[in-house]
């Protein structure tokens, strides 16, 4: 059961949002990121959601090693690795989706990691309000594993 997100972050994060720079796709549409000093209130924010959401499976150190993911049929990848993973590239849009979890067909990977969009949703009820907390959720996720990269 996870903690559910007050309305005054859920508002913060959106007004972080607004003014950032570049757009992310899909279930995240009008989230956006950039690299100053608003993305590192984020960053540290998404650090707190990726310990509360990620930690176990992926680990506190976010290489893979967290003490969930032992039982994982496939084990967690490092997350620190993404743009290496990816031709020193880090994308949004790939990331997003992945933490959202809705739009991923079968084939792009495990069923272990859970649905996020959905759960992110659920917290608040779903609806206008439920996908504005996916929005954030995600936006602050992206933007520490943004800075974790190596």
């Amino acid at each position: 059961m996870g903690v559910r997100p007050r309305a005054g972050v859920v508002a913060l994060l959106l007004g972080i949002a607004i003014p950032m720079s570049s757009c992310i796709a899909v279930s995240t549409a009008g989230v956006t990121t950039s690299t100053d000093s608003a993305s590192e209130i984020v960053s540290r924010l998404g650090r707190e959601s990726f310990l509360q959401y990620c930690a176990a499976c992926h680990g506190i150190d976010a290489r893979g090693g967290g003490p969930a993911g032992a039982s994982l049929k496939i084990a967690p990848p490092d997350l620190t690795a993404i743009a290496a993973r990816n031709s020193g590239k880090f994308s949004d849009v790939d990331v997003a989706n992945r933490i959202d979890g809705r739009s991923m067909p079968p084939a792009h990977g495990s069923h272990d990691m859970p649905v996020w969009g959905e759960r992110f949703s659920a917290q608040l009820g779903g609806g206008d309000v439920g996908e504005e907390a996916v929005r954030g959720q995600v936006l602050v996720l992206l933007e520490y594993l943004r800075s974790i990269q190596h």
